[in-house]
This record gives structure tokens, C-alpha cells and sequence, in this order.
């Protein structure tokens, strides 16, 4: 009896294995490597997204864009609610915040207008786009051939 499940189990698992690899078999490869290789559009940066969200939520009255070289930053202005404005408190969000974070920015960007205060609040842009980028290998240049013509001396 022990003979008889020693045999037919290895048949067994054969049997149940041999569809798989018949079917794997079956799949076609890509025809080209174009066809493979999908282009994909390049994602907009984090602070450009959070920049687009802000001009659809905060009025255009209050938008101003900036520019620093070739850079463009959308900055939120609002005017004191008097006509004599004390002066004008410049807002930096935090990293990851945007020019109207709810939690800090937002409230001191509306409310100091009313104590007489110009608010001028900005975002910092992102730190991951300026940071380094693995450099690729290229392959080391092939050794000179040394001159074998001269004659040895003598």
C-alpha cells in the first residue's frame, strides 16, 4: 500500500503542473520594444498641484504670481481693511504647507486684516525637485594601446 501512494503522488503533482506551464506557453511577448515601453506624461510638482488647487478656491483678487529667475510662485495678498494699513506682515508657510494651510496660515491671512495689517503669504517650493539626482553610469573610457614598435635596448 505504502508503494502504491509513493508512486502515484509524484504522478499526481506532474499531472496538476504540466496545464500551468501549457498555458504560460501561450502568452504572446510584446512585438516591439516601443510597444512595451509606455510614455508616460510627467507629473507636475507637488507645490505647482497645491498652487492650481489655491487659484480655484481663493479669489483672483487676491492672487499674485511672482517670479524668481525662471520660477513662477503663486503668492495670496490681502489688503488691510483700513485705508492707513499699519504695514504689511509677510506669511511663509511651513515645508509641505501651502500659502493658505488651514491650521496656521489661513487663519493669520484673514485675520490680521481686520487689526489693520496688509498679508502678503507664500509656500516654499519643494525641496525634493532641487535636491541632487543619481548620476548615471557611463561606461570608463578603453585603455591606450601602449607603443610595442620601439626596439628594445640593447
Amino acid at each position: 500500500m505504502f508503494l502504491l501512494y509513493r508512486t502515484t503522488l509524484p504522478a499526481l503533482c506532474l499531472t496538476l503542473i504540466l496545464p500551468c506551464s501549457v498555458h504560460a506557453e501561450d502568452g504572446k511577448a510584446p512585438e516591439s520594444k516601443a510597444d512595451a515601453a509606455v510614455q508616460r506624461p510627467a507629473l507636475i510638482e507637488r507645490n505647482q498641484e497645491d498652487a492650481l488647487a489655491l487659484e480655484r478656491q481663493v479669489p483672483k483678487e487676491e492672487q499674485q504670481s511672482l517670479q524668481a529667475g525662471s520660477d513662477s510662485f503663486l503668492a495670496l495678498w490681502k489688503p488691510a481693511n483700513n485705508p492707513t494699513p499699519q504695514g504689511v506682515l509677510v506669511i511663509l508657510a511651513g515645508a509641505g504647507e501651502t500659502a493658505d494651510w488651514p491650521k496656521t496660515v489661513g487663519p493669520l491671512r484673514r485675520k490680521f486684516p481686520d487689526a489693520d495689517w496688509g498679508t502678503l503669504s507664500l509656500a516654499l517650493p519643494d525641496l525634493l525637485t532641487e535636491s541632487p539626482v543619481a548620476r548615471s553610469e557611463s561606461p570608463a573610457p578603453a585603455p591606450k594601446a601602449q607603443d610595442t614598435s620601439k626596439a628594445a635596448p640593447a
